[in-house]
């Protein structure tokens, strides 16, 4: 605890705690004191180079920097004598000197401004830096704009840059008064290695440096000109950054982070950026029904010109015939005629309802999500091992951590906010330990990059616990304590030497044996995993293995140490807490037990559903396919383009006799349907949703659904009146109250507390407690309080290169786009930093294969072909190509192996046996 220290300011006496600078303390009590280069948020250290806040301690000659001087026992602070006054005053008038006029400013509204009129100072008696000596506009970024002419030289965009998103982008060039933010070396912004996450933007004092939306033509602009400002989270990945968003004539205008618990004030280019998309003149505004004279059903309607396809209707009209063909297919079929794909995208209350709606209403259990297709095989070996489906703590623990593994994720382009705490903790000095077949982002920062061979993970990884075994460097006391099945797994491992292993994983043994150690003897370390782990057939082993590496080295339940899949989709935690799921319902309790069914039916006021654990996402389809599953209802997926062996699955799609879609734009999904219902995008709704750190944050609508467009709950809530259910729910609060019911996470997490607060943590113990960061301290939630070691052996993917596919094919996502591309290829600027489909290929692979970057391939698997621009990417091993899946033209999933593990029941999207070919080639 810190020490406190006694001392006067300003004539009163004042404790503050020790490391606290004069300027903390007296913000903290209510004193303004002007700064410039000082930005009170975190990660943010205090500079003290702009000399804006001065003030005067007793006995010192000089007048002190208050951002920067800590306070100390008996020191005495003056902060409005005469003396701090006419410096701090004189400082900002040499500053304005070389400002364009207020009435011209780039930022009307700028904190220079307004510190400016906290010194009393309006104009400037000194003469102005000639206007040759000032950089010209930089206008070369679709997002940014550079005017210079504003540059004070604060630093706080170096700062942003190097120091809290860690991208060492900005610099300063030029010395004295000739001293600016350059780029790279002096490039133009557009040009650079900016990845846009706009902190250099959020963090400006002076307007040099805004967001391009906020600046007309004469770039002069204001960032207060909004009509109201209304706080809510992102939505797009897991990890769940909560935003500004500032509104003007019923559009947001531009976006702001916040320092919510999981991003402290940081977005990323989609964040900040990708808000536009809920404008687009694609958006649904009206209920449409297919005509009767509609073509047959297939990827043929243009979504701004559905006319030939589609109908508008009132919504009565087509909520009648949206719910009459689901249920004429139960009277005629059964309830297990109908299932339902419900939406990782949308709110906790609006994922509960959808899963509720498909098995009171239809009596089973057939009913998923995207979870299914990105960390299901997680979840099951967490569940299975762990006895828990979330992580053991959140990713912002690092801070505490002193080694921390990154296997199977790309976290600066999936997770760029995360990854910032990622490349703060290996700058401070922590081991980072990175392992993937692609040479991703993270390898600069690492101690160690383990470029494995893609599918070998489990022998990777069972060599570095033999090392971990052999040596003696496990934790003995904890697994004695907290664990079971050791033996077995111990004696598991005796099999895998790494001399016997690198052969395999392609990793020398030195290098395994090293990783072994610093994992093994630190003193708290963390494991992060994304979908390169996860979406294969083995793996389930796969995670086994991270969780058995974790324990046998104790690193679970302290401070700093844990288990965290990262994921994917805004609100997949909450989607999959909420029941989302065909063998869970909320809160992962099983749907083959009669108790905790009718402890739902009790709630729901309803007759029992079906003990039987229902069918997954690609199951469901494959029953489409076969005939068995008849009707749909799909909220807010798109299975057109997310799930493997796309050729199948269109197929299964057209053959369903009804099809129901609810979302916000015609989606390739909604190319199928007989009725589209407009539903409300995230800005345009209230409701919760849980980030991959287990935190349960609110929502607030910044905007209302355009047209006619409605909020999902309210449109199933309509659909399961009309089934007969007999609901009534006034708001999403009324549904979450229902969820606390049953959900035992949700304990002393309420909707007015949410409202208030923004974000809790489960679990949560009290009323006023924050939640759990690190779980599972004093055991984990199986039989004897004990964790499980399941030994898992090498599986070899389902596919494996030949004469004929002799190239692996791994598939994932790009910094600017996300999921299927519906939302990010309809954002502006997203849309124009990454506009065309591409694959990435090692530049020997190219060579050999005579291509040059920018040419088009043939890229072909035992499912399909597609043909796609290359790129040269050394990241990418010559023996590999990189696919992203966002692109609807060349889509990924067209040529994707739809094999499953067998306990997640994930396909392997990571790993095909592929032939590339120039576009030219003949056929082979």
């Amino acid at each position: 605890m810190a020490r406190t220290i006694r001392f006067t300011l300003d004539g009163r006496e004042v404790t503050a705690e020790e490391g606290q600078t004069i300027w903390e303390v007296a913000n903290g009590r209510g004193l303004r004191i002007p700064h410039l280069c000082h930005k009170p948020a975190p990660g943010y250290r205090p500079d003290g180079n702009c000399r804006a806040c001065m003030v005067e301690v007793e006995g010192e000659r000089t007048l002190v920097a208050s951002c920067i001087r800590e306070v100390r026992d008996g020191m005495v602070v003056t902060t409005s004598s005469a003396r701090a006054q006419g410096a701090r005053k004189m400082v900002v008038e040499l500053l304005l000197a070389d400002q364009p006029a207020r009435a011209a400013a780039h930022d009307a509204a700028s904190h220079l401004w307004d510190m400016a009129d906290l010194a009393g100072v309006s104009t400037s008696r000194f003469p102005k830096i000639e206007r040759a000596r000032i950089p010209l506009l930089d206008d070369s970024h679709v997002a940014m704009r550079v005017n210079l002419d504003a540059c004070i030289q604060c630093g706080l965009c170096v700062r942003a840059c190097r120091e809290v998103q860690v991208n060492d982008v900005i610099g300063m060039a030029g010395r004295g008064h000739d001293a600016w933010p350059v780029f790279d070396i002096a490039d133009p912004m557009g040009a650079s290695t900016c990845v846009a996450c706009g902190e250099c933007v959020q963090a400006c004092p002076t307007g040099a440096l805004m967001p391009a939306s906020v600046l007309g033509d004469a770039q002069q602009g204001d960032s207060a000109d909004f009509d109201r400002e209304v706080q809510s989270v992102c939505p797009f990945c897991g990890v769940g950054c909560q935003v500004s968003l500032k509104v003007k004539e019923g559009r947001v205008k531009y976006v702001e982070g916040v320092n919510g618990p999981a991003n402290e004030g940081r977005l990323c280019v989609k964040g900040r950026f990708g808000y536009d998309y809920i404008h687009h003149p694609h958006r649904l505004t009206k209920p449409l029904i297919r005509r009767a004279d509609a073509p047959e059903k297939g990827l043929n309607v243009d979504p701004g010109n559905w006319q030939a396809v589609f109908r508008e209707a009132e919504w009565d009209e087509a909520l009648d015939i949206a719910a009459g063909g689901l249920q004429r297919l139960k009277d005629t079929h059964g309830g297990a005629a109908v299932a339902g794909f419900g939406s990782a995208k949308c709110t906790n209350e609006e994922a509960y309802l959808f899963q509720k709606l498909i098995r009171q209403g239809f009596g089973h259990n057939n009913v998923d999500h995207c979870t299914r297709l990105c960390h299901a095989s997680s979840v099951a070996a967490l569940i299975e091992n762990v006895g828990s489906g979330a992580v053991t703590a959140t990713f912002n623990e690092i801070e505490n951590a002193d080694a921390a593994i990154i296997i199977g994720a790309n976290p600066i382009e999936n997770h760029p906010v995360a990854a910032t705490f990622f490349k703060q903790f290996a700058r401070r000095g922590g081991k980072l330990i990175v392992m993937d077949p692609r040479g991703v982002g993270m390898k600069r920062h690492a101690t160690h990059m383990l470029q494995f061979r893609p599918g070998t993970d489990v022998a990777m990884l069972n060599a570095i616990m033999h090392v971990i075994v052999e040596e003696g460097l496990h934790d003995r006391q904890y697994i004695k304590a907290f664990t079971e099945n050791w033996e077995a797994e111990k004696a598991h491992l005796a099999q895998f030497p790494p001399e016997k292993m690198a052969a395999i994983c392609g990793i020398p043994a030195a290098t395994l044996r090293a990783v072994a150690r610093d994992f093994a003897t630190a003193r708290a370390g963390m494991i992060f995993w994304g979908m390169g782990v996860s979406q294969h057939i083995h793996g389930t082993d796969n995670s086994r293995c991270l969780i058995s590496l974790a324990l046998m080295c104790g690193h679970v339940g302290r401070p700093g140490t844990g288990l965290h899949p990262l994921r994917g989709q805004n609100n997949v935690q909450g989607a999959s807490d909420a029941g989302l799921i065909p063998m869970f319902l909320p809160d992962y309790q099983s749907v083959t037990s009669d108790a905790l069914r009718r402890a739902f039916t009790d709630v729901w006021g309803s007759e029992d559903f079906s003990a039987q654990k229902g069918l997954t996402v690609t199951e469901i389809i494959d029953a489409a396919h076969a005939g068995q599953i008849r009707g749909m209802y799909i909220l807010g997926e798109n299975p057109a383009m997310s799930d493997p062996d796309l050729a199948h699955v269109r197929a299964a799609l057209a053959r369903l006799d009804h099809l129901v879609v609810q979302d916000i734009f015609l989606t390739e999904t909604a190319n199928y349907a007989d009725v589209i219902l407009p539903a409300s995008a995230f800005y345009e709704k209230s409701g919760t949703v849980t980030n991959t750190n287990r935190q349960v944050q609110m929502g607030r609508p910044a905007v209302p659904p355009p047209g006619e467009a409605r909020e999902d709950w309210a449109i199933t809530m309509a659909l399961a009146n009309r089934l007969g259910l007999g609901w009534h729910y006034d708001s999403p609060a009324d549904v979450f109250a229902e969820m606390k019911l049953t959900m035992r996470s949700l304990d002393n997490i309420t909707w007015e507390r949410l409202m208030r607060e923004g974000a809790v943590t489960y679990p949560c113990p009290a009323p006023d407690h924050p939640g759990h960061a690190v779980v599972f301290g004093d055991g984990f939630p199986r039989p004897e309080g004990r964790a499980r070691f399941t030994p898992a052996a090498i599986v070899p993917p389902d596919e494996t290169p030949d004469a004929d596919y002799p190239m692996v094919l791994t598939t994932g996502r790009q910094l600017e786009h996300w999921h299927t591309g519906a939302m990010t290829r309809r954002a502006r600027v997203l849309d124009a930093m990454e506009p065309e489909a591409n694959c990435s290929l090692h530049p020997a692979t190219l060579r050999r294969l005579g291509i040059a970057p920018g040419d088009m391939v043939r890229l072909t698997t035992r499912r399909g072909t597609i043909t796609v621009m290359a790129r040269a990417d050394r990241a990418v091993a010559p023996d590999m190509v990189f696919l992203p899946f966002a692109y609807v033209e060349a889509a990924a999933n067209v040529l994707t192996n739809p094999a499953l593990d067998p306990y997640g029941k994930i396909p392997e999207f990571k790993y095909a046996a592929v032939r590339v070919e120039a576009a030219g080639a003949a056929l082979a």
